[in-house]
């Protein structure tokens, strides 16, 4: 499991449990609900009708036309991934190939969860050039039935992975196509 993602963790568990634990101090006034229905009264005042003064303008502002993103370093690894409730997802792996960067979700149909699925998204490497993070998207049934797709490595243009039932296979991103081994 990647590091960030562990500290992630840790750091939340340890925010929500220090709010939890924290008494609330001797010092603090307890407002009944008449008083605070009243003071809510008290506080809210209606605002003024928004006027637009015709001697200001708009300021144009420049989006940036490009913003280059490096290629991560291959990874494989696993966690639930939010996904339509169609599918399952729970492999992931990222890697750059011939200057094009891609993503993989591994997992199955909710239908029939001996239908291994793949996701490949070609990834942009400028969004702000493309207007948007994903160029493409293909889902990918496994030829055979044999459980959920699990990413296992990635060696250059091919990503391995293993099914349920301990089946192995190969992803080309190339072809984009599977095969056995």
């Amino acid at each position: 499991m990647p590091k960030q993602f562990l500290i992630a963790v840790v750091v939340t568990i340890a925010g929500f449990l220090l709010i939890a634990t924290n008494p609330i101090s001797s010092s603090a006034t307890v407002v009944n609900s008449t008083q605070a229905a009243t003071s809510q009264k008290q506080a809210i005042q209606p605002r003024p009708p928004l006027t637009t003064n015709p001697n200001k303008h708009a300021v144009p502002v420049t989006l940036s036309a490009s913003c280059p993103q490096q290629i991560p370093s291959a990874n494989v690894f696993s966690l639930p991934v939010p996904a339509p409730p169609s599918v399952k997802l729970y492999s992931v792996a990222v890697f750059g190939w011939n200057s094009e960067f891609y993503q993989l979700f591994g997992g199955y149909l909710s239908s029939d969860t001996t239908q291994g699925i793949i996701v490949v998204n070609h990834l942009s490497l400028d969004p702000c050039k493309d207007k948007k993070s994903v160029l493409s998207s293909a889902l990918l049934l496994t030829q055979s039935k044999h459980g959920g797709v699990h990413f296992t490595s990635i060696r250059s243009n091919l990503v391995d992975f293993a099914m349920a039932d301990g089946t192995v296979g190969l992803f080309d991103i190339i072809t984009n196509s599977l095969s056995s081994k």
